[in-house]
Parts: structure tokens; sequence; C-alpha cells
């Protein structure tokens, strides 16, 4: 991933940005025995708990800027003018979604004036339609799993004249899949400044990081950053133990569909690896874990503990810390020592959920 400086730019240009906290966890020498493990903590980006704004803004601001044929160098508020002006047939934005990234769709819809169409499994819960309610979203229950609402909310794009912007990418459609995965590239541009002016061991690039994964977006965008910038960091991927298609994917050397259970991961809920993730992922993955709800709990309770308001798809990357630092052969496999920079990614922002 080239590093396109017009992408940290347009995320400056908007309302309320400001970069998340890296923060120290005050008590992993004494745990783990590490002596230099942050949190990239995206528990609130533009006043939504979670890192997915960045990608769909970028990828919504991107789809439309094509879709009328505008300047590539088009502000938002350029956008806004030609939505209004353009003389184009009136479309929504549309996607399905687990949580998050619904949200952020919405949300950047209502901030260009457009309606949002957003798709929901039958595994969501009341206070994910309520979150999409308060951002002026329709909301479309689909009878079937996180996977059966994407093939949904694509079909019906396609009939309605909707603008689909979805975070996975399948076989006919990858281009706005990479637009999202562009636009989280910002998280590691302020990751960089913020370790340089932290000044440990003289880097600004960690030697670990540790993502979780839904279907891979983000963890894609990771891995094509450090590549370009620290080709030695490692990326260490997080799933759910009922929802790691990624794990399973890698063991059999080919991109696969598993079976899913409830988790308290909502957000990592997802059967298959998005395909342009997969590509990436099947040779950038340095190491895959996998943790219970028992454990994203008890990291969930951790980062609390450290001031870090986590949900626990959040916290699934301690947890994942917590699960290789417990035993020697696999902190020897993800080459750590009580000097490594580990930087953990905190995803997602306090939320409510049950223990299952």
């Amino acid at each position: 991933m080239p590093i396109d400086p017009a992408i940290i730019a347009f995320h400056k240009a908007l309302p309320q940005y400001a970069p998340t906290a890296l923060i120290p966890l005050p008590f992993t020498d004494n745990i783990l025995k590490l002596n230099h493990v942050l949190v990239k903590a995206e528990t609130n980006r533009f006043g939504l708990p979670a890192f997915k704004i960045l990608g769909a803004s970028w990828a919504t601001h991107t789809a439309i800027v094509q879709r009328l044929n505008l300047a590539s160098s088009s502000s938002v508020s350029d956008v806004i003018h030609a939505l209004r002006t353009s003389g184009a047939p009136p479309f929504a934005v549309m996607c399905a979604t687990e949580g998050n990234h619904g949200r952020a769709v919405a949300r950047m819809a209502r901030t260009l004036g457009i309606p949002a169409t957003i798709y929901l499994s039958d595994r969501a819960d009341q206070v994910v339609h309520e979150r999409l309610w308060e951002e002026g979203a329709t909301i479309v229950d689909v009878a079937g799993d996180y996977d059966a609402a994407v093939a949904q909310a694509f079909e019906d794009s396609k009939v309605q004249n909707g603008l689909l912007i979805q975070d996975m990418a399948f076989p006919g459609y990858d281009d706005i899949p990479k637009f999202i995965v562009d636009g989280y590239s910002t998280i590691f541009v302020e990751v960089a400044e913020q370790l340089l002016n932290l000044h440990i061991n003289g880097t600004t690039q960690p030697d670990i990081v540790i993502v979780p994964v839904g279907v891979g977006s983000l963890a894609e965008s990771v891995v094509r950053y450090y590549r370009i910038t620290s080709p030695s960091t490692r990326i260490i991927s997080v799933k759910p133990d009922v929802a790691n298609c990624l794990e399973q994917s890698l063991r059999i050397g080919r991109l696969n569909t598993i079976e899913t259970g409830r988790t308290i991961m909502a957000g990592l809920n997802c059967a298959t690896p998005s395909s342009s993730a997969w590509e990436v992922l099947k040779d950038g993955i340095h190491m895959t874990i996998s943790v219970s709800d028992a454990e994203a709990h008890t990291a969930v309770q951790a980062m609390h503990g450290a001031g870090i308001r986590a949900g626990p798809c959040g916290a699934a990357s301690l947890a994942a810390l917590h699960r290789i630092c417990s035993s020697a052969d696999s902190r020897q496999k993800a080459g750590i020592d009580e000097n490594t920079v580990v930087v953990l990614l905190c995803t997602e922002g306090e939320r409510p959920y049950e223990i299952l």
C-alpha cells in the first residue's frame, strides 16, 4: 500500500478529527514480562466508538466522487454541493454490518445528506438496531448470518441503484473494499508519529502488531502498510474461537467459509474472510490466535482497569497477547522478549454485552 497523503489530509479536514491515543499499559511488565505494550485506543473516532469511520468515510467519499465524475481533489463540501445540484438520480448508500461498520456508513450518509440502508443478520441485537436508528438509517433484517446479509445488500444495491459500501470483497466486488482498506492507513501514520514522541527504543515502528479480525479488512491494511514502512514488523491476528475462519483458511491453504457460533465479539463474528484480504493475509500474517468469550471479557476488565473503555472486540488483542505469553513456545514463535514493542489495536469502545 503506497502511503497516500491525501487520505490522512481528508480525515484531518473532517470535523472532530483528532488522533486516537496510543496508551502504554502499566501492568504488563509484571504479568506478561513485557516492558513496552501500547494500546491504540480506537474507542472514540469522530464521536463513534470504533475505527470503522476511517474506512467508511474515505470509501463513501471516493465512491461518490467517482459516481458523479467529480475531480479526485473534491472536498466533502464539494460532494455535498454536487449531490444537491448535479441532477443525478437519487441513491442510498447500503451495507451489511454486525454493528460498527454500518453505523459509520450511516453517519457518513447523514453528513452528506443522503439516505442509508443497513442490512443486519439475525444475530444483531437491539442495541445495534437502536444505534442505527439514531443515525437515521433504514434497517433491513435478514433471516441469516452476516454472509447472508452481505449477499442481500449486494443484490438489492443492484436492483435499487444503491451504492454498496461494504468492507468485504468478493468476486465482482472489490474496488470499494480497497478504498476502505486504504482509509484505515491513517491509524498507522498516527502510530508512527506517536511512537516517535514516546522515545521507545528509538523506534517509530512496532515489533509486533496484534489486530482483531472480522472479515480481515483492517488486518489487510495493517499488512499492506507495514510491508512498506517496516517489513520486520510481525502481524498477529486474533479471532473468536467460534469464528476462526482465517485460521482455518490458512490451515487448508485456501479461502474457506465456516459455520460460526454466538460470541460477545460480535464485530468479529464473520464466517468468510474478505477475498482481497485473503490474498494479502495468506502470506502476511505471522501468527493467528483464537480466544474465547471468557478470555475477551477478562481482557475488557483489564483494559477498563487501565482506563481504556474497550468493548470485547477491542480487548481481543490483549486477550491474544495473554494467550501468547502464557506459553514459552508461543512467545518464541511470536518472537517476543521483554524489550519487544507490541502495539495492540483496540478496535471498539465500551458497549453492553451479555456473557454467553
